[in-house]
């Protein structure tokens, strides 16, 4: 039987993501749940075994994430069946249903009809990283995420990607560790924001939204540079121009992994400014 979860469920999922290798905090458990329904199967003595988290974005689209499924109770079919009810939960035929895979699990969603549209790297880096100055930084000013440009950002974030995403980004702001809007020097246009968000000692840095790569540059070297642990942002694959200054920088790509989509051929939006998702849960 699968069930509705809660924020009292949180030990317990976060258990489930940390068995998996995973690197989610409570922290970050408490804002998928704020932001969107989880559901997941239970033990007999009502232990969460299994869970999946569906975020749906206006009407537009809906994203999958956190699939885990206790190792002990793996080949039981509580994962497929947790997908078909997320399928039968999103309706992808007027909503479609985005998720990002792990490489080696592409055709098992292939086979529920998911196709790849995109694929993003996976990028670390140790301790003490130093992103460069992009060249760009003397026509930036860099103002703090706060309400006073929140709808400024949202407004942004809408259009590009195509969808209404406010309510997440507006819980995701609230666990930010660190967060940055830059505006053009002199003419206050808004020309991107980033978050930065503490895993333990790590700091994983998305999303990053940005006008051009130089832009995006210096969000990442403004959220990192007070950080002294590793650091971690996925990249998406249109922005390679962005791979190669991290991977120039010292950050190493440990993964490729493909975006999936059901109910559509594309994303929709100016996917060519998002530069880093939110999480690979709302990718």
């Amino acid at each position: 039987m699968i069930h509705k979860l809660s924020h009292h469920d949180i030990d317990d999922l976060y258990g489930l993501s940390r068995e998996a290798g995973w690197e989610h905090t409570p922290a970050d458990w408490d804002t998928l749940l704020k932001s969107g329904n989880a559901f997941g199967h239970r033990n007999e003595s009502g232990k969460v075994i299994s869970s999946l988290v569906l975020t749906s974005f206006g009407k537009t689209m809906t994203a999958l994430g956190m699939l885990i499924v206790r190792e002990e109770n793996r080949r039981l079919g509580l994962a497929t069946s947790l997908l078909r009810h997320a399928i039968n939960e999103s309706n992808p035929e007027s909503r479609p249903l985005m998720l990002c895979s792990g490489k080696t699990v592409e055709g098992y969603y292939q086979n529920f009809g998911f196709r790849t549209v995109e694929r993003l790297s996976k990028l670390e880096a140790g301790p003490n990283i130093e992103v460069p100055d992009s060249g760009f930084s003397s026509k930036i000013d860099v103002h703090p995420f706060n309400s006073e440009n929140l709808e400024r950002v949202i407004g942004l974030d809408t259009e590009v990607h195509g969808y209404d995403r406010s309510a997440m980004l507006t819980v995701r702001a609230e666990q930010a560790t660190t967060k940055t809007v830059m505006l053009k020097k002199g003419g206050g246009t808004l020309l991107g924001y980033g978050f930065g968000i503490l895993q333990g000692e790590q700091m994983l840095v998305g999303p990053v939204i940005a006008f051009n790569r130089f832009t995006a540059q210096e969000i990442i070297r403004e959220v990192t540079k007070d950080h002294n642990g590793p650091v971690r942002i996925d990249v998406m694959h249109q922005r390679q121009d962005l791979k190669e200054v991290l991977l120039d920088a010292g950050f190493k790509e440990t993964e490729r992994q493909p975006i999936m989509l059901l109910g559509a051929s594309e994303l929709p939006g100016r996917r060519d400014h998002i530069f880093s998702p939110a999480s690979q849960a709302w990718c």
